[in-house]
């Protein structure tokens, strides 16, 4: 999907902004207060079936185009656009799969502390289970609450794969077994080690 026109009117402080012939990449740029927030806030809301803003969204997939009826959905602001609803709801990360989504990057500049979920040893592979459709749509302090969740569950995962793999297999030797079962962190410490060399 490309949202490639958009129009909002009296959506405070916002009277009435249009764009549209949008190109791959659109930069807002305003005073504090001018309402760049709440134009982000709107297109949030308007692909989670609020639709404050009316927009038209391209298909840039054919599945899209299948969903949509059309290479372009068109929805208006204050009208509920139900093939757009189903469509982004439908959509569903994870199983080892990556649907595209909007991702909201905000600038909160605040410290939190994360809180940790309690990881069961029975835990699950989280790449197995389906995360929402809109995971993305949140504030980035609440996506990195889950990451870091994410990355626990993740090894935990890991360590229940090696455990079963000692009890049921053949072979029993260490250097084996992680060559069979690599860590999943591994292949992420390569890519920062290149990126970032001696840290």
């Amino acid at each position: 999907m490309k949202i490639i026109a958009l129009e909002i009117k009296d959506f405070a402080p916002i009277k009435h902004l249009k764009i549209d012939n949008m190109g791959d990449v659109v930069i807002i740029a305003g005073a504090n207060g001018s309402g760049k927030t709440r134009l982000k806030e709107a297109i949030v809301g308007t692909l989670q079936g609020s639709t404050q803003m009316s927009m038209s969204i391209a298909a840039t997939r054919d599945k899209e185009k299948e969903e949509f009826g059309d290479s372009v959905i068109n929805v208006t602001q204050g009208i509920n656009n139900p093939k757009l609803v189903a469509y982004i709801q439908k959509r569903r990360f994870g199983r080892g799969q990556y649907v595209g989504s909007l991702v909201q990057i905000d600038s909160h500049r605040n410290i939190q502390t994360i809180t940790y979920r309690q990881v069961s040893w029975q835990v699950s592979d989280p790449d197995d289970q389906e995360t929402q459709s809109n995971f993305y749509y949140q504030n980035f302090t609440n996506r990195w609450q889950d990451f870091m969740n994410y990355i626990h569950d993740k090894v935990a995962a890991y360590h229940n794969q090696l455990a079963t793999e000692v009890i049921n297999g053949t072979d029993i030797s260490a250097v084996k077994i992680k060559e069979k079962l690599p860590h999943p962190l591994d292949k992420y410490k390569k890519i920062f080690s290149t990126l970032l060399p001696g840290k």
